[in-house]
């Protein structure tokens, strides 16, 4: 199943290709997975602006137009708060080669006109899982593309993450020549470092704690500790000068 982002794009396509003004209007997904997706995508835009057939159904569109969704991105509006509160931007790239569009073949729908019109079919449109709205801040934007006319149109929509419950941060304790670590998690795993490196889960970067750390002769070396648990979120690291 898809994911969010990848749904919204999936949404957005399917809703204008079923608008009437863009009857016969080529709306191409751009979410290349590898080289020969981004290749394949590239050729179905390049044949939708020259009227030619679609590389990968071979169906048959009018020229001149093309309308791209483009893939989501997000911004943090708010870092301060838990989640953390995404605002997902979505892009909708009209592009209009003039030469074919105006042409018998052509769409007859100007880049102005498509930009416009996705604009008014998306902006306060609810998918089913939040209302996109026009970006109040660069709703529609001219793209300089040589030989083409292109606008770029933004939606917003908030989409909050469930934050993850996280491993509380290791207490580290030095006795004497030891150092003790100890973590308010239960069943949490413990992994440690003495050269100021980062302690990761697994072993991949540290040692597992299992016993109280011998120090001797350590001294002005970093010990840096960190806990983890299936299912949660890797604690904050915590560190002591020895």
């Amino acid at each position: 199943m898809p994911d969010a982002l990848q749904q919204l794009q999936l949404d957005i396509a399917a809703m204008l290709r079923a608008d009437e003004l863009f009857a016969g209007v080529q709306v191409i997904v751009s979410r290349p997975r590898d080289a020969e997706d981004a290749t394949l995508i590239q050729s179905n835009i390049d044949n939708a602006l020259a009227g030619l057939v679609q590389v990968e159904t071979g169906e048959t569109f009018k020229g001149g137009l093309a309308v791209i969704i483009m893939m989501s991105e997000g911004e943090v509006p708010a870092p301060n708060v838990p989640g953390p509160q995404l605002e997902l931007v979505q892009t909708v790239r009209v592009i209009e080669n003039p030469l074919v569009n105006m042409g018998d073949d052509g769409t007859q729908i100007t880049a102005e006109q498509g930009a416009l019109n996705v604009l008014s079919a998306l902006h306060h449109w609810n998918p089913g899982y939040g209302v996109l709205t026009a970006d109040s801040r660069n709703a529609l934007k001219e793209v300089n593309l040589e030989g083409k006319v292109s606008y770029d149109v933004r939606f917003r929509r908030d989409a909050g993450i469930t934050p993850r419950d996280f491993v509380q941060r290791p207490l580290i304790t030095i006795g004497g020549s030891d150092a003790t670590i100890t973590c308010g998690t239960s069943g949490a795993a413990i992994y440690y470092t003495l050269d100021g490196s980062t302690p990761t889960s697994g072993g991949l970067s540290g040692q597992l704690y299992t016993a109280p750390v011998d120090v001797t002769g350590l001294t002005g070396s970093t010990l840096r500790a960190a806990a983890f648990k299936t299912g949660l979120r890797g604690s904050d690291i915590s560190a002591k000068q020895l």
